[in-house]
């Protein structure tokens, strides 16, 4: 796999859509040799507007995936062709630092598909290897004693991953578009 720029944007609100200035974040890919560790890729803020936008190296693979349909529909869709990245985006939620991973997935006609989401905490070396479990009950954070959350700490909002058109023979960079909502924090009782 090759390396290629990957222009992140990341826009992040309250529960009330209002920007979350000044929040650090850090963005990696996925893909990436040494991702899980704490000091790959790139650090930052949000701005005013509660975005940060930052530049990684990353990874967009071509791979066939299935669009999720009914399950009649599923028994014969056959795999696509999609453009796919995985990225990782560190930040805090309860004053605990958590990486959020997302794999997004661009079909020919645009259409977006997040594939998944994964929740990592770190091990005794500070790396994000231990990702956090999670049932209908709630997502169970180790690093916090074992105690079970209904959500994750940020929702995804919105995302998009597009391409620029470039000129023949230049390299292509990538833009992915993600908006996370920062959930209120927990009443604890």
């Amino acid at each position: 796999m090759t390396s290629v720029p990957l222009n992140v944007s990341v826009e992040i609100a309250d529960t009330q859509d209002e920007p979350v200035a000044g929040l650090p974040l850090r963005i990696t890919s996925a893909s990436m040799a040494r991702w899980e560790a704490p000091d790959s890729g790139v650090t930052g803020f949000t701005d005013a507007r509660g975005v940060a936008e930052l530049k990684v190296p990353g990874v967009v693979e071509r791979t066939r995936v299935k669009r999720p349909t009914n399950f009649l529909s599923s028994l014969m869709a056959r795999a696509e062709t999609a453009d796919r990245v995985v990225v990782a985006v560190e930040l805090r939620y309860l004053d605990v630092p958590w990486l959020y991973v997302y794999e997004l997935c661009r079909f020919g006609d645009g259409t977006m598909l997040m594939r998944g989401q994964d929740v990592r905490e770190r091990d005794s070396a500070g790396r994000f290897v231990r990702s956090v479990p999670h049932d209908d009950r709630g997502w169970r954070f180790a690093s916090m004693g074992g105690l079970v959350l209904s959500t994750p700490g940020f929702a995804v909002r919105s995302f998009d991953l597009s391409q620029d058109r470039v000129a023949e023979g230049q390299r292509l960079s990538w833009h992915l578009k993600l908006a996370l909502r920062r959930d209120a924090a927990p009443l604890r009782r």
